[in-house]
C-alpha cells in the first residue's frame, strides 16, 4: 500500500521555511523519509531548501563508507548533502548517551549553518513502541507518552519525527518498490543493548497497541501542562531573582497543582528532571495544610503565612572557572567571558547582600530575599567578590549571564510546551517558538 505523503506531512508548516535539515544514516527508515519527504516537497513547497546531514561517530571502520553511500544518492535525487563527524576522544562508560547528544548537537549545528529551525528525524512506530514498553519497565509515568512528534533542542531547533503512525515495514517496502538498497547497522542485532532486546520480545501486533497507548498518554501529559499553566498564570510570581512565591490557593488537591509544583522545584534547584512525583504530590497535601519548611530536588520550600515560597538550597553550589565556552552554572545559569585570559570564577554570592528596594519590603520577607540571593551566581577575581553575574560590574567585564531552566533548556517535548511558556512569562524571559505542526495535541481530539 503507497504511503500517504500528506498524511505524513500535510500538518507541518514546511512552506513558511526556507531551509529544513533531515538526518539519514542510510538505514531503511531516514532513507525512506528522505524520498517522501523529497517528493511531499517538490510537490508543495518546492523552493525549500533541503540538507541531509549524515552523522559520522567515527566508531565504526564501515561508517565513512556508508556516509559517502548516502551522498551519492542524494546527490542522484538532487538533494544537498554533508557528513559530520564526531571527533575527540569517546567515553568509557555512557557511550550510547553521549553518541546520541553527539548526533543532536551535529545536527544542529548543520541546521544553523543552513539557517533551518527544522531537523528531520526517522523514528518509527516501531521505535515509538520499544520506548515505551522500555519506560514502562522503569515505572516512567509522564514518559509514557513516548517520544513527541516535536522535540524543541536547546531553544532553537525543532527535531520533528512524521513518521511515529509508520510502520518500519512499510518504509521498506517503499523503498524496495523504489529500488533503493539500505544499510543495516550491526548494533542493531546486538543484544547487549536493551531496545534490540526488547525488540526481539515485541509481537507484531504489540507495536501498535503501544503506539496507540503512547498516543493517549500524550494527550493526557498535554492537558496536564495546559491545566498547570493556568494554575502558574493565577498563582505564581517571581518577585526576586531566584525567589518564587506560590499563592496557597493552588493547592487544591488536583494533578496539575502537584504538576506545577514539580516545575517549580526543578527550575528552583536547578535539575534537569521533575521531583518524584508521589513525594511531591505528598508535599502539595502537606503544604495545604499550613506552614511547613522542608527540601526536595536541591530546592527549600518554605510556607508562611504570606505564601509558599520556593528558593535553591544554600548547599552544595558549584565553584566554576569561567571560559570564552559558556557555562552552565548549577543547572540555572549560563554565564561566559568575552576575554578568555581573564581568570575568573563564578561562584554563590553567600554573604553578599542583594538590594532590596522599599516596594520589595512591603510585601517580601527581606530574609528570604537575602536568602534566595545568596545562592545566586556572584563573579571573583583573585579571591574578591566583583558583582553579581547579572549585573553592571559584569557586564564591564565582558561577562554574560541568563538564566536557564534546565528541565526544559535541552529537550522540550512538544507535550510539555504550554507549561514550558507559562514558566517563562514568570520569569520575564522571551517566548519559545512554537511547534512546526498546524495542529497541536489537542487532549480533547
Amino acid at each position: 500500500m503507497a504511503l500517504d505523503l500528506d498524511r505524513i506531512f500535510g500538518d507541518l508548516a514546511l512552506s513558511q521555511r526556507q531551509s529544513l535539515v533531515i538526518a539519514v544514516s542510510g538505514g531503511s527508515d531516514s532513507l525512506a523519509l528522505l524520498l517522501l519527504l523529497k517528493n511531499f516537497l517538490d510537490l508543495r513547497a518546492p523552493a525549500v531548501r533541503v540538507l541531509a546531514v549524515t552523522v559520522d561517530h567515527a566508531m565504526r571502520t564501515e561508517a565513512a563508507a556508508e556516509a559517502h553511500a548516502v551522498a551519492t544518492l542524494c546527490q542522484k535525487i538532487g538533494v544537498e548533502h554533508r557528513t559530520m563527524v564526531w571527533t575527540g576522544d569517546k567515553p568509557r562508560t555512557g557511550l550510547i548517551a553521549a553518541a546520541r547528544e553527539a548526533r543532536y548537537r551535529l545536527l544542529a549545528e548543520a541546521a544553523d549553518n543552513v539557517g533551518a529551525d527544522t531537523v528531520f528525524i526517522a523514528h518509527t512506530m516501531d521505535d515509538q513502541a520499544e520506548t515505551v514498553a522500555m519506560r514502562a519497565r522503569r515505572g516512567e509515568g509522564l514518559g509514557l507518552a513516548g517520544m513527541a512528534r516535536a522535540t524543541l533542542y536547546d531553544e532553537r531547533i525543532w527535531l520533528v519525527r512524521p513518521l511515529l503512525q509508520v510502520r518500519r515495514q512499510a518504509l521498506r517496502d517503499h523503498l524496495a518498490a523504489a529500488g533503493i538498497h539500505w544499510i543495516d547497522d550491526p548494533t542493531n542485532d546486538n543484544r547487549r543493548y536493551e531496545r534490540v532486546r526488547v525488540r526481539a520480545a515485541l509481537e507484531d501486533n504489540e507495536v501498535r497497541a503501544l503506539a496507540d497507548q503512547a498516543a493517549r498518554a500524550g494527550k493526557a501529559r498535554a492537558e496536564l501542562g495546559r491545566q498547570a499553566a493556568k494554575l502558574i498564570a493565577r498563582f505564581v510570581t517571581m518577585p526576586a531573582r531566584g525567589l518564587f512565591r506560590l499563592d496557597p490557593e493552588m493547592f487544591d488537591g488536583s494533578n496539575a497543582a502537584t504538576h506545577a509544583l514539580r516545575i517549580f522545584l526543578a527550575v528552583a534547584g536547578g535539575t534537569p528532571r521533575l521531583p518524584d512525583h508521589d513525594r511531591a504530590t505528598t508535599l502539595a497535601c502537606r503544604l495545604a495544610a499550613g506552614p511547613l519548611r522542608v527540601a526536595l530536588s536541591r530546592a527549600l520550600v518554605d510556607a508562611r503565612k504570606s505564601g509558599v515560597w520556593i528558593r535553591r538550597e544554600n548547599r552544595n553550589l558549584p565553584v566554576t572557572q569561567l571560559s570564552a565556552t559558556p557555562t552552565l552554572w548549577d543547572g540555572r545559569w549560563r554565564i561566559a567571558v568575552k576575554d578568555k585570559a581573564m581568570e575568573l570564577q563564578v561562584r554563590a554570592c553567600r554573604e553578599a547582600r542583594p538590594t532590596v528596594d522599599a516596594a520589595s519590603r512591603s510585601h517580601i520577607p527581606e530574609s528570604l530575599v537575602r536568602a534566595a540571593f545568596s545562592a545566586e551566581p556572584c563573579i571573583f577575581r583573585d579571591g574578591r567578590m566583583i558583582g553579581a553575574a547579572e549585573s553592571g560590574d559584569a557586564d564591564a567585564l565582558g561577562i554574560s549571564a541568563s538564566p536557564v531552566e534546565a528541565l526544559f533548556a535541552h529537550f522540550l517535548p512538544e507535550f510539555d510546551l504550554t507549561a514550558a511558556q507559562a514558566l517563562r512569562r514568570v520569569l520575564a524571559r522571551h517566548t519559545l517558538p512554537v511547534s512546526p505542526w498546524k495542529k497541536h495535541i489537542d487532549a480533547d481530539a
